[in-house]
């Protein structure tokens, strides 16, 4: 779900939001406000990190 997020990270490689990138991260934020803690309702702030083999989000 989030690897063509994390291309976008990567050290010598251009820059370039793709379809693909939009679509991945329409669907990773769509999975986040799903969870059962999300309240629309509510202001909130999300964490984002990557690494070169994992990408991980903290709401």
């Amino acid at each position: 779900m989030t690897e063509h997020l994390r291309r976008l990270t990567r050290q010598n490689e251009p820059w370039s939001w793709s379809e693909e990138a939009q679509s991945s991260f329409d669907s990773l934020k769509s999975a986040l406000l799903c969870s059962s803690h999300a309240n629309a309702g509510r202001k909130s702030s999300m964490l984002c990190e990557s690494c070169l083999d994992r990408c991980r989000a903290t709401m």
